[in-house]
């Protein structure tokens, strides 16, 4: 996946994810998937997707709130990326 995205072929490196983070999902690894959901959301931003990458940001996001066993620095930190992503995806929307 990483090798796509050094390349800027953000699709072909999600597909990767994308089967990664349902693995992740079938073992009932959620923080994992949601953080490699957080991966697809930074890959897009920075290939200049700005919508994917909200979406995935975003899901990465959502999938990680319901984790039971997350410390509140997780959480914490968790939200933190998440307004830091939103900033990054004004900025790249002019705003």
């Amino acid at each position: 996946a990483y090798s796509w995205a050094f390349e800027g072929q953000a699709q072909r490196s999600l597909a990767v994810l994308q089967t990664v983070r349902q693995q992740q999902l079938n073992d009932g690894d959620v923080l994992g998937a949601a953080a490699t959901a957080r991966t697809a959301g930074r890959l897009f931003l920075e290939t200049g997707d700005v919508e994917n990458g909200r979406i995935w940001y975003e899901r990465g996001y959502e999938e990680s709130k319901p984790a039971d066993s997350a410390s509140d620095n997780e959480k914490l930190l968790w939200e933190m990326r998440l307004r830091h992503a939103r900033a990054r995806i004004a900025c790249k929307a002019g705003n």
